[in-house]
């Protein structure tokens, strides 16, 4: 029996795998562990020819859980395959890490949501702030972050933006309009009911 299994890796970042499936494989192949892989690299399917776990992670429970399979689904979704992405892997493990801990929810999704963004390219142009004395804005995702003169409630305050700026997401407001941010964002590039578990978190 064959089956496939995705892969996130620091050489390669994202790689489609097909391996027969045996009890060894099953047991190893821990979601959100580090592994030991040997892979036979191609360009559209790899093989998966041997696996363990190098270093094993507790098991993630209730919304932390959900908050990692929503982390494996951004992954799948915005990454190419066989396309390395060093800073991700790395932002993806500090990530798990944090959750493994039972650190804030919020906090940390929303924390690697704004990174990925950053990391794909599509970083906010925080340089708006220092150009208008307005103290609300609106993001478009092909024009970024631009200012309002209205309080409309998917509008985001100043605050909250030199918030992400400034790398600090402990505010709940700012955590907000971040989701907010990055809501919209993911709508434009993978189009309507684009994440499956988009809703519960």
């Amino acid at each position: 029996k064959k089956v496939m299994a995705y892969l996130f890796t620091q050489t390669h970042g994202l790689v489609a795998t097909m391996t027969h499936w045996s009890t060894a494989k099953k047991a190893h192949l821990s979601p959100f562990s580090l592994l030991a892989c040997q892979v036979l690299i191609k360009t559209n399917i790899s093989q998966l020819k041997k696996v363990e776990v190098k270093t094993f992670l507790p098991p993630l429970r209730g919304t932390h859980l959900f908050g990692g399979l929503y982390i494996n689904e951004l992954i799948y979704r915005f990454c190419e395959t066989n396309q390395a992405h060093p800073e991700l892997f790395h932002l993806y493990a500090q990530t798990i890490q944090a959750l493994t801990a039972n650190k804030s929810l919020d906090k940390t999704v929303r924390w690697f949501e704004f990174r990925l963004q950053e990391l794909l390219g599509y970083g906010l142009n925080f340089e708006c702030l220092s150009e208008t004395n307005d103290d609300w804005f609106y993001f478009e995702p092909e024009r970024g972050l631009l200012p309002s003169l209205s309080s409309q409630k998917k509008h985001i305050h100043r605050k909250q933006l030199e918030n992400m700026h400034d790398h600090q997401f402990d505010d709940p407001d700012t955590q907000i309009a971040s989701k907010k941010i990055f809501a919209t964002f993911a709508k434009h590039l993978l189009g309507e009911n684009h994440l499956f578990i988009k809703k519960i978190l």
